[in-house]
């Protein structure tokens, strides 16, 4: 006899682990341990967000709207709205990020965005994913702070850019043979089951 709550509970399992599925993600290239340095008063413009397209084979348009940090902040790009054509990994996020004279040095500042996914052209959305929100730590400090960082430990940044940042891209893939594995066995238990 086929085990009905375990088909169930599989089926919903399967149903809402799909709606997790993205092939969008947000890069942010400033974080708590390599914060963008800034004495007060200095203005800089600045690469604070990559987005990636890698899955799914779908071009993806993306809306970009600043959250936290817009006292600081502002988009540089002509327009907020991003094309991501699909296998791309570099459409970046622009920001002029401006520091107050009267910021005292150690002050932080959170700068977050949130990403949602455009709709396409039949008024259907490309993708389930409502958004994704990001950000980028600056603070205020000595510009020789931060050159001596970025030069010092520019392995590692890359390194941790690399598996701490995309880690989105593994978390899908893993996602997927998750899924594979449950219909796979619920398939092996009816056929079993059944004979």
């Amino acid at each position: 006899m086929v085990n009905y709550k375990f088909l169930l509970t599989s089926m919903v399992f399967l149903i809402v682990f799909s709606f997790n599925v993205s092939a969008f993600a947000v890069t942010s290239y400033y974080w708590q341990d390599h914060p963008l340095i800034l004495e007060p008063g200095q203005t800089k413009e600045v690469q604070a967000f990559g987005l990636q397209n890698l899955v799914d084979g779908k071009d993806l348009t993306a809306i970009a709207i600043l959250g936290s940090g817009k006292e600081i902040a502002q988009i540089t790009d002509s327009s907020n709205i991003y094309f991501v054509p699909f296998g791309r990994k570099d459409v970046y996020i622009n920001l002029r990020i401006t520091i107050p004279e009267n910021a005292p040095l150690g002050k932080e500042y959170d700068v977050g965005a949130s990403f949602s996914i455009a709709p396409n052209n039949e008024g259907k959305t490309v993708q389930l994913v409502a958004g994704i929100d990001s950000s980028i730590k600056v603070k205020v400090g000595k510009i020789a702070e931060e050159k001596v960082s970025v030069e010092a430990g520019e392995k590692n940044i890359k390194q941790e850019i690399v598996e701490g940042k995309y880690f989105k891209t593994n978390n899908l893939l893993l996602s997927l043979i998750v899924l594979i594995i449950i219909v796979v066995s619920i398939y092996y238990f009816w056929f079993f089951k059944k004979r």
